[in-house]
């Protein structure tokens, strides 16, 4: 999404847009009193003209971390304290919006917006896109954290691929090589297909081979750590000679863990485990676990910082960034067992 510069003045949007000068003020607050038709004319006709509205030097910009389609748990959680501690910095106090199903059958996320008068939006979403119809070509800078960006979305995510792939070389490194692998959800998250293809492309690269039954899909439960359970019994069932795994998650790694200690299974000297996000209680558990830092307080951070510098024109463009990822070795990988190499 471009940032247009001033050159003209308010009046002259309005003659060019045959409308009321109300109606463009609207549109340029974000009110919800204009209907959409209308409201991508005005806009086409601002952008057309290369117009910017002066809002005033010290104005605060209302800016929004948006988590569609759940709570998002701890991992919006840690998002969201990158994104406050950027407003402590600014001076500004971004928002927080859940918008679940039950909200989406009354109005939709950009109605929402515009009633809250939001000037830029970070998305959470759990979700797919399903919800975000409408919000490219709406004119509100919109920013998804974690999500393939497509038309004017801007995007923050981190380098799930580059930091499973880590992890899986980690574990070679160690001599390990019957690596299984426990899948996250892949609906809508983009990153958890990266992870799984990290794991597939690196057990190739290195001529291992990937049976069936070491690939465990996932199966949604009513939590991360549940499912890593279920699904890690269901590796050991199906292929008990493995001597490593990695895991879409932390939370899903400490299900798998205990799934490992009810069969008598050490961790790491039967079985080598491996997470992914680094979540505060990771280095806290015994052993503590190995686990691919994933920036999540920077992710909120530089969603926050990027949407404050294009409303403030300090940037023509909405972001597409990719932050680094880091592996982390703890206490939950070792060397295999020579009977189990």
């Amino acid at each position: 999404m471009a940032r247009p510069s001033k050159k003209i003045n308010i009046r002259h949007i309005a003659d060019a847009a045959g409308v009321s000068v109300a109606t463009v003020s609207r549109v340029i607050n974000n009110r919800t009193d204009v209907s959409e038709s209308l409201r991508k004319k005005v806009r086409t006709v601002i952008e057309n003209c290369n117009f910017c509205a002066d809002r005033g030097e010290e104005r605060l910009f209302h800016l929004v971390m948006a988590i569609v389609g759940g709570t998002g748990g701890e991992y919006a959680s840690l998002i969201l304290e990158g994104a406050i501690r950027y407003g402590l910095e600014s001076r500004s106090a971004p928002g927080i919006l859940f918008f679940r199903e039950e909200v989406s059958r009354k109005r939709s996320l950009l109605r929402l917006l515009r009633e809250r008068r939001v000037d830029g939006v970070g998305i959470i979403s759990s979700d797919n896109y399903s919800h975000l119809e409408g919000l490219s070509e709406s004119g509100i800078p919109c920013i998804l954290v974690n999500q393939e960006p497509t038309g004017n979305f801007g995007g923050v995510g981190n380098d799930s691929y580059g930091g499973m792939g880590q992890a899986i070389e980690y574990l070679i490194s160690l001599g390990h090589r019957k690596i299984g692998f426990l899948e996250g959800e892949l609906d809508g998250c983009i990153d958890h297909c990266q992870r799984k293809q990290a794991y597939l492309d690196g057990m190739h690269r290195n001529g291992l081979a990937v049976p069936d039954s070491y690939l465990v899909l996932f199966r949604p439960t009513s939590s991360p750590a549940e499912s890593g359970y279920i699904q890690m019994n269901r590796l050991l069932d199906a292929a008990g000679e493995i001597t490593a795994a990695a895991v879409n998650n932390d939370e899903m790694a400490v299900g798998a863990i205990k799934a490992c200690r009810e069969r008598g299974l050490d961790v790491p000297r039967d079985i080598s485990i491996i997470g992914f996000d680094d979540r505060p209680l990771s280095r806290f558990l015994h052993p503590g676990l190995s686990t691919v830092r994933q920036p999540l307080e920077e992710l909120g951070y530089h969603v926050m910082h990027a949407l404050d510098d294009f409303l403030q024109h300090k940037i023509n463009e909405l972001p597409r960034e990719i932050l680094k990822t880091e592996l982390v070795v703890r206490g939950t990988t070792a060397p295999p067992r020579r009977r189990n190499a």
